[in-house]
């Protein structure tokens, strides 16, 4: 068995592969004796917002006196983040302890030879073996990929299921269109349910509406709030004459908030009365998240968002012409070569008064000096620094204190940029 964290993440590492069937998961929670039916799960995919959604939904439920356990992978700060109870991390000792659990099941079904599971199924079992164990009210749990044929789509009692803006990402998995993308995700409907999801596509809600109806679940479409005021540091949004204040300030919480409200009401319906609307108004007052149009620095003001695709990036985008208009802008891109990058940087590079990009450590990069010379063809004050470290000394040399350096593109550099920004500052780097 194992006994350290390093060792488990060098395991984790290398079953670190993808496969799109739920096999290994369900031989591993069969042997297990179905750990995920003692569950009440709230389920969320979308192409973009389920972090955001899911974290308000956490912190409603958790103001509400409710133990709230959540999962959300992959990790952007540290592994431990992505298994959580009431927004706290799960500690070493309960992550090797969970681990080895699983384990110990693994090396039986190696025996038998049986497929081994990926390391986003074994992710997620631990998750749900925690959550049993910490005799969570509630678990929250955010699919990795699609709906339909991913590893969390396990559990057949789901409570509720909320779809957030889907938009075209992952095609080569999901489909080419958007109505084949809707059908994966709306894989995670399951009989006599509660769908909650945003307004969308006209083709996206037909294949919604259609799922429901053949699945007898009640379909409830949250509409957009409306900004009423704000800042970068906060903004007041109003639903259904209600107002609400976020610290999370992105232009696209008046579409992901509402689906956390009506999430709330939904279960409020099915007896959880400890949900009021004071506690829905402090859970969203205390929800923050890292990587969202994150807030990490003043003079300048230094911006982590996780765009990674179209819309997310036409998001960004609006928060930014929002908040900072008339700003010197510089951005800090670096984004996956599995990804659409040319829309990536047509939404949003004319915004910039200068644009950096770097490499990080990730196979997935793509290579800094090819993204250079592709911004290279949209703006003329373009240049490849090379590391990450690099890259955040460049924009911290090249600003004053009244620009607005943002950095974008993959949520996976986030962490170390973050790192790297606070080193600076206190004079460690």
């Amino acid at each position: 068995m194992f006994k350290t964290m390093s060792s488990v993440m060098n395991y984790l590492m290398d079953r670190n592969v993808t496969v799109y069937d739920l096999d290994a998961i369900f031989n591993l929670l069969q042997r297990l004796d179905h750990p995920e039916r003692e569950l009440k799960l709230i389920h969320i995919t979308g192409t973009n917002g389920k972090g955001s959604t899911g974290a308000y939904i956490v912190n409603i439920l958790s103001s509400s006196g409710y133990r709230v356990g959540s999962f959300s992978s992959p990790a952007v700060f540290c592994e431990n983040e992505i298994i959580r109870l009431n927004n706290e991390a799960i500690s070493d000792s309960d992550f090797l302890d969970t681990f080895n659990k699983v384990y110990s099941v693994i090396l039986s079904m190696q025996q038998d030879g049986l497929r081994l599971p990926t390391r986003f199924e074994i992710e997620t079992c631990m998750a749900i073996l925690y959550f049993v164990d910490k005799k969570v009210d509630f678990a929250v749990v955010e699919v990795g990929l699609g709906g339909k044929d991913d590893s969390t789509n396990v559990v057949d009692n789901t409570l509720i299921e909320l779809i957030t803006k889907i938009g075209y990402d992952h095609m080569n998995i999901l489909g080419n269109t958007l109505e084949e993308i809707a059908e994966k995700k709306s894989g995670i409907v399951k009989n006599n349910s509660i769908l909650v999801t945003t307004t969308q596509e006209c083709e996206v809600m037909k294949v919604l509406e259609d799922k429901c109806k053949d699945t007898h679940s009640k379909l409830v479409v949250a509409g957009e709030g409306m900004r009423i005021s704000g800042d970068y540091t906060m903004q007041n949004i109003t639903y259904k004459g209600r107002g609400y204040s976020t610290r999370l300030v992105g232009k696209y919480q008046i579409c992901n908030l509402p689906i956390a409200i009506e999430c709330a009401n939904e279960l409020r319906r099915l007896g959880y009365n400890g949900i009021t609307d004071e506690s829905i108004y402090t859970g969203v007052k205390n929800t923050i998240l890292d990587g969202r149009f994150e807030i990490i620095g003043q003079q300048p003001i230094f911006v982590l968002d996780g765009a990674h695709n179209d819309e997310a990036s036409i998001m960004l985008r609006e928060s930014i012409k929002e908040n900072f208009a008339g700003k010197n802008i510089i951005f800090l891109i670096g984004i996956f070569k599995d990804k659409d990058y040319r829309k990536i940087i047509e939404n949003t590079v004319h915004l910039a008064n200068q644009v950096i990009t770097f490499d990080w450590d990730n196979p997935r990069h793509l290579s800094g000096e090819t993204l250079c010379e592709i911004v290279g063809e949209y703006i003329d004050n373009v240049k490849y620094a090379g590391t990450v470290e690099d890259a955040v000394k460049t924009a911290l040399a090249d600003c004053d204190k009244n620009d607005v350096i943002v950095a974008f593109g993959s949520l996976s550099h986030l962490n170390e940029i973050k790192k790297i920004y606070k080193g600076v500052q206190n004079g460690g780097y």
